[in-house]
């Protein structure tokens, strides 16, 4: 009796043993921080996510499969991704790649949860059941409607081919592809070991969404350039777009346009072609018309508002730099580099980080002059003439060309007049409205005055060109408006 009593003792004493050792263990599970796979949430949003956690948004505790579950609210998660305009297209999007598309206007009983048998999963109660993806590792945000100055988009010289944001670029026909990114290699007792590394990428293809004709230029938001033959591809990048070569190495990253069937000239040439007039002893001067794109040259030229430009060789089309701004544009010309090199982007750059054609004229012992308007735009050296409105009739631009006039008599070998009133009218007008065409007649006339009494060549182009706002006139897209400007060389004298 007293041997059995002891073998029961032993039994209870290894049970309770068991038990408390089971809950130790437990607690030591439920305290360490297991992996928690990320929920990205990207495409049409300000702020892209990464969720590996709960933390930072209010839960509520639902029924789901007959248990209570915590779960953040959907629309939670969609408010603080910051969608950048109303009405969207919500993509769920599972490990499988398996999809639900559901709208951003009703959302009432949508929830996000993290469970350890599906991980970050939907719970849609007024949804279908087959909305409730499991294994999620993100959320796509896609615009409903146009909206052009958030995502990127596709031109050619004649017109605005595609307006595309990153989430649309998501409902494309995506291409998925293991990109080889190298090899290692490790010796154990004399031994080689070896691995390969891919990685997965999801591209859409350039030519499935346009025709790219004999060459592109791409351009991205900080003043990124690059040309390439058009066979490569547009990669989503959390609420941004890439380009990629054919080659899958290299890439122009946040895009915001591609330029198709680009033109071979860029208003960049006129910094090479005064080098090379210059060096081959001819005078130089570059007519620079603000604002004034290829397409109001063309209307002008059909309605003879432009005399003496008509009465010239037609003028080539050349690309122009993104942003489509003075600042920009000016750079360019003057340096024969992209944004990207010369260090000027948008409005908000003065100083450049490349010589100027101004220096390459100090450099061989030229005189040169900037015969500008009433403010030194960019950071230049050399000599500059600044002109303000003396005789109060609302534009300087017959102060500049009197100060150009000067110039010629002054026998300068270059010299670079940069009129304004297009672009200013253009913003107040319009680029086709009845006071711009006037100034563009004006204009006209001083390009005559000057080119008559010149020796030597002649290059006039713009800077940017102008679309039609609601408003009046504006300029900053990438569209062909902004985005395609003349460009012609003419012999000066009578």
């Amino acid at each position: 009796m007293k041997q059995n009593l002891k073998w029961i003792f032993l039994i209870i004493t290894l049970f309770i043993a068991v038990e408390i050792t089971t809950v130790v263990l437990m607690n030591r599970y439920k305290n360490s921080e297991a992996y928690i796979p990320a929920l990205n949430v990207t495409g049409d949003v300000s702020k892209p996510q990464s969720i590996k956690t709960m933390k930072g948004f209010d839960t509520s505790s639902i029924m789901h499969n007959n248990k209570k579950t915590k779960a953040i609210l959907l629309k939670d998660v969609i408010k603080k991704s910051g969608p950048w305009v109303k009405n969207n297209n919500i993509f769920i999007v599972g490990d499988d790649g398996l999809t639900a598309e559901i709208q951003d206007n009703d959302l009432e009983e949508c929830y996000i949860a993290f469970t350890s048998a599906n991980g970050w999963e939907c719970i849609n109660n007024n949804y279908p059941v087959s909305s409730n993806i499991k294994r999620i590792t993100k959320i796509v945000i896609a615009s409903n409607s146009s909206a052009q100055n958030f995502g990127m988009n596709i031109i050619n010289p004649e017109k605005n081919l595609l307006s595309i944001t990153p989430g649309q670029l998501f409902m494309k026909q995506i291409l998925l592809t293991r990109n080889f990114e190298g090899k290692a290699s490790v010796n154990h007792n004399g031994k080689i070991f070896e691995d390969t590394i891919y990685t997965l990428h999801q591209y859409v293809k350039l030519k499935d969404l346009a025709d790219t004709g004999s060459g592109i230029i791409v351009m991205g938001q900080d003043g990124a350039y690059g040309t390439d033959s058009g066979d490569g591809y547009l990669e989503l990048m959390g609420n941004t777009i890439d380009y990629v070569y054919s080659d899958l190495k290299e890439r122009v990253v946040n895009i915001k346009g591609i330029l198709v069937n680009a033109p071979q000239e860029s208003n960049m040439d006129a910094y090479y072609d005064v080098q090379y007039f210059l060096y081959n002893g001819e005078n130089v001067m570059v007519i620079l018309t603000d604002g004034f794109g290829y397409n109001q040259y063309e209307k002008y030229m059909e309605s003879n508002s432009m005399p003496y430009l008509k009465s010239l060789p037609i003028a080539a089309k050349a690309s122009a730099e993104f942003i489509p701004v003075t600042n920009t544009g000016l750079a360019a010309i003057i340096t024969g580099k992209s944004p990207q090199e010369n260090g000027v982007y948008s409005r908000s750059q003065r100083e450049l980080k490349v010589p100027t054609i101004f220096d390459y004229v100090n450099k061989i012992g030229k005189k040169g002059v900037l015969v500008e308007g009433n403010i030194k735009i960019l950071d230049t050296k050399g000599d500059i003439v600044l002109n303000t409105d003396k005789n109060s009739n609302g534009t300087f631009d017959d102060e500049i060309y009197e100060s150009a006039l000067n110039a010629v008599n002054e026998k300068k070998n270059f010299i670079f007049v940069h009129f304004h009133s297009i672009d200013d009218a253009g913003h107040n007008f319009g680029p086709l409205g009845g006071n711009t065409i006037k100034a563009a007649k004006q204009v006209d006339a001083y390009i005559k005055d000057m080119v008559s009494k010149w020796h030597g060549e002649v290059i006039i182009t713009s800077d940017h060109g102008m679309h039609s706002a609601k408003t009046a006139g504006d300029h900053g897209s990438f569209a062909y408006e902004d985005m395609i400007v003349p460009y012609m060389i003419i012999k000066g004298g009578k």
